[in-house]
């Protein structure tokens, strides 16, 4: 049994609904929450799969880890504002109250990006910390926030809905990197070697089979996520783009993952893209 932990539970379901574990003899053991990293470091998982600043974080505070390659290949957030202001285009927007979820998250390095490629002054815009998403939902409705990012989850139904405008996706303005990369301990590279290069052949089969067909993942996602079947195919069909493919890493994407690490995790402000580099390992060289 090969146990695999991940921060969002449905990104692994693919593969092991679609059998390409199994095809490759791999008998893989899903669980999800948020603590991934301690996870690893207390060998009760093979293999994690999170956002990359928890794994370089880790690795930072004396994790032995390294990173075998992006779960996703770009950096996936919407960008929401609410219907009633008007906006169209995100050109049009020069700022406001935007929502995150705590300082040192992805939603709040998300906003800073958006701000930086906007222009934005620390005049024009100021950051609110509202915690979970159904506190940034309410501050949404009842006009607290004029917008926020975040997964297209709940950016499409609110789009729906009426009450959200999406003026585009982060992921599409800066060079790639991924939201979400899988990680090992130098312990199971060693041990494990064979496995961990079979997980991932069996991941990106998965992810290739999406590619090519989006209503696989609907349906999975519907009959094992629960998710709003109203806006499932939206959300399988734009989010299919962003799944990685491979095992390969751009020489950008190091540089934009110790940006995000720099401003999430404290004493991280010196890391460098070279750094980054440093704790990957493809796993298809295994």
């Amino acid at each position: 049994m090969f146990t695999a932990f991940w921060t969002m539970s449905m990104i692994g379901h693919t593969a092991q609904e679609l059998g390409t574990w199994e095809d490759l003899g791999l008998d893989v053991s899903l669980t999800s929450g948020q603590e991934v990293v301690p996870a690893l470091a207390s060998d009760s998982v093979d293999i994690g799969v999170g956002s990359p600043n928890r794994f370089i974080g880790g690795i930072l505070a004396g994790a032995e880890l390294k990173i075998v390659g992006p779960a996703s290949n770009a950096w996936d957030q919407y960008i929401i504002v609410r219907s009633d202001l008007g906006i169209d285009d995100l050109d049009d927007w020069k700022g406001g109250n935007l929502g995150v979820g705590t300082f040192g998250s992805a939603t709040h390095y998300s906003t800073v990006k958006l701000a930086e490629l906007q222009g934005w002054t620390e005049d024009d815009y100021e950051i609110v910390v509202l915690g979970a998403i159904d506190s940034i939902l309410a501050a949404f409705d009842s006009g607290v926030i004029d917008g926020f990012l975040w997964g297209g989850s709940t950016a499409f139904p609110l789009e729906e809905s009426g009450k959200a405008t999406i003026l585009g996706n982060l992921g599409t303005l800066i060079d790639p990197m991924p939201y979400n990369v899988i990680a090992v301990t130098d312990k199971a590279l060693a041990a494990k070697p064979d496995s961990i290069r079979a997980f991932c052949e069996g991941f990106y089969e998965a992810n290739s089979q999406i590619h090519e067909d989006p209503d696989v993942a609907a349906d999975l996602m519907i009959s094992v996520g629960g998710t709003n079947p109203d806006a499932t195919p939206r959300i399988a069909k734009e989010g299919a783009t962003f799944l990685a493919t491979s095992p390969k890493l751009e020489k950008s994407a190091f540089g934009l993952m110790a940006e995000v690490t720099a401003l999430t995790i404290e004493g991280a402000e010196d890391i460098t893209g070279d750094d980054v580099e440093a704790m990957y390992v493809p796993c298809d060289s295994l």
